[in-house]
């Protein structure tokens, strides 16, 4: 009478092998999530799930997180220096607003800001889910 999803394994919480089983069952539910939506909203999942293993290791690496984090504001600050020729420190200020979702949009890049703006709200997500996944196995 054990529950389907019962799992059976070998050490403690403190072994490698929990964490990679851990790990494991985490992205079994994330794919099986995805085969359950509809098919309109499917490719949109598929998307969300490819970032969020990219850029966090499906909620396993802050340093990952990290790394895409910095990665995409200092190439968001990069455009528009090398588009239109402003100051590196005024392109990342704008960057880092825009990132955390504050300010006005400047040099006249309101989609490509915009872009930069829902990936910040997205990594903020993630972020949480980071802080969420290391309190729950500690």
């Amino acid at each position: 009478n054990l529950h389907q999803n019962t799992i059976f394994m070998s050490g403690n919480q403190h072994t490698d092998f929990y964490d990679y089983c851990i790990y494991e069952r985490r992205k079994d539910k994330f794919f099986k999530s995805v085969n359950k939506t509809s098919l309109p909203i499917r490719p949109f999942a598929v998307l969300f799930l490819l970032l969020f293993g990219l850029f966090t290791d499906f909620g396993q690496s802050f340093v990952r997180w990290s790394a895409c984090t910095v990665g995409i504001i200092v190439f968001y600050a990069v455009l528009p220096v090398l588009k239109c020729g402003i100051g590196f420190y005024d392109a990342l200020l704008a960057s880092l607003l825009a990132f955390f979702g504050f300010g006005d949009i400047p040099f006249g890049y309101d989609f490509f800001y915009v872009g930069e703006s829902i990936l910040g709200y997205f990594m903020l997500g993630a972020f949480i889910s980071l802080i969420t996944n290391k309190l729950s196995i500690n």
